[in-house]
């Protein structure tokens, strides 16, 4: 998912008391409208709930192409199959993030005119991520590791991340996180926008650790999340838990001055 408005970095984040794969999101959805077949490249079809000019559906599709073969490199695998991509005027009530995605459809938020605006290349990026981890990982991700991969991976084409600019380094709200309350697993009840961002710092940390060879030996695994982490980086995610929480500080202190 993503939200619509986001200060300098723009990234993922959902609102409301939607799930990211919620199948009643989906449905409630696609019930919004009657969809129309704009354009079809044979591996992404583009639906909108009415008549799109025939320049701006080809954009969409450029997009697609664009964001399958960047986030294909990064996990060096390509996506299979067909993916649907729904232009949507409304989505239901509550939901007011930017888009959601499932193993084969994506659903984006579009303006009047139905072009691509200019932060949806990163959300279709977002979401692509969100589409491979659900056709080819084995096991079933917790949200800090699921939305903060997208946003890391979303993030690397910005210039964040591991060898760029800090991910922590323009989160407005970072100097009022209180550290004791910073868990992984109570993450997804914070404000999205800083939710995802610091889910993505935590990913950060595990790369710079581990490197990105052993992070996509994990989707290999099967079984619990935690008993997979273990037996793939030899360590509780609960240290992970720790060092990701001294990161945080020193951003804090970095921030207020010695």
């Amino acid at each position: 998912m993503r939200p619509a408005l986001f200060a300098l970095l723009v990234l993922a984040g959902c609102a409301g008391p939607w799930n990211p794969l919620d199948d009643g999101l989906e449905a409630k959805t696609l019930r919004t409208e009657r969809w129309v077949r704009v354009d079809d490249d044979g591996t992404t079809a583009i639906l909108a709930p009415r008549s799109v000019r025939g320049d701006v559906a080809s954009s969409w599709l450029s997009l697609m192409r664009d964001a399958r073969r960047d986030v294909a490199e990064w996990f060096g695998e390509p996506l299979s199959g067909r993916l649907n991509v729904h232009l949507v005027d409304r989505f239901p009530e509550g939901f007011e993030a930017d888009g959601f995605s499932n193993a084969e459809r994506l659903f984006v938020r579009c303006n009047p005119d139905a072009a691509p605006k200019a932060a949806d290349r990163d959300l279709i990026a977002h979401e692509i991520v969100h589409v491979f981890l659900a056709q080819r990982w084995k096991i079933k991700r917790p949200y800090w590791f699921e939305e903060g991969l997208a946003t890391y991976i979303e993030g690397e084409r910005l210039g964040y991340g591991v060898g760029g600019k800090s991910l922590s380094a323009d989160v407005v709200a970072l100097d009022m996180v209180d550290l004791s309350m910073l868990r992984f697993d109570t993450l997804h009840t914070w404000p999205p926008r800083l939710s995802y961002r610091l889910a993505a710092v935590a990913v950060a940390a595990v790369l710079e650790k581990w490197g990105k060879a052993r992070v996509l030996s994990l989707g290999t695994q099967t079984g619990s999340f935690e008993d997979a982490w273990a037996l793939t980086f030899g360590e509780t995610t609960k240290l992970l838990e720790e060092r990701w929480r001294d990161a945080v500080r020193l951003e804090q202190r970095r921030r207020t001055g010695p």
